[in-house]
This record gives C-alpha cells, structure tokens and sequence, in this order.
C-alpha cells in the first residue's frame, strides 16, 4: 500500500469515528424526556423575541411599509405577552420584572 493509501484510509476511519461517537455516548440527564411545558414556553418566547428582532431589521432594509410593520410587531408583542403570562402562571414569577440572575 502507498503513503496515500494509508493517509487515506486514517482520514476515513478518523471521519466515520468522528459521526459515529455521539450514537454511542450516554444520554445526559437533561437529554432524557421530552420537553416540559415551561422549556416549550420558553422557547416559543425566544422565537418571538427573534421574530420581532428579524422584523425590525425587515423594516430598516425597507423591506415591510410602516402599516405592515406595525400591524405585524403588535401581533408579536402581543404573544411575547401572552407567553409572558403562561411562564408567570407556571413558575409563580414574572419575567418581566424577575431581577436576571448572575
């Protein structure tokens, strides 16, 4: 066999070693079950949070009229509070006035 050859075949086991690693690691005690209420809450609040962030630059890039922008960011601001609501529901505190944690 050449040096190639050899170089070669290093690669492809190190390749397959390296997506075949994570199939046979245990699972964390945070991986195991499928996701509560409040981590769903807190996601859809993230992705919210984004849209409205991604609109406001929309906007900037004169991509969406003023009428479309407002009519749009009141609908989003409207659900980051409703989604506020059900977190506060949940956890007894409010987020929006919980002091953040260092």
């Amino acid at each position: 066999m050449s040096d190639w050859t050899l170089a070669l075949a290093a690669v492809i086991v190190v390749a397959l070693a390296w997506i075949a690693l994570p199939l046979f690691r245990r699972a964390e005690p945070w991986d195991a079950g499928a996701p509560t209420d409040l981590n769903r809450l807190f996601d859809a609040k993230a992705r919210t949070l984004r849209a409205l962030k991604d609109l406001d630059h929309e906007k900037e890039a004169g991509l969406l009229s003023a009428e479309d922008w407002s009519r749009t960011r009141a609908e989003h601001v409207a659900e980051a509070v409703r989604l506020n609501r059900e977190i506060a529901a949940l956890t007894g505190v409010d987020p929006a006035v919980a002091e953040p944690v260092s």
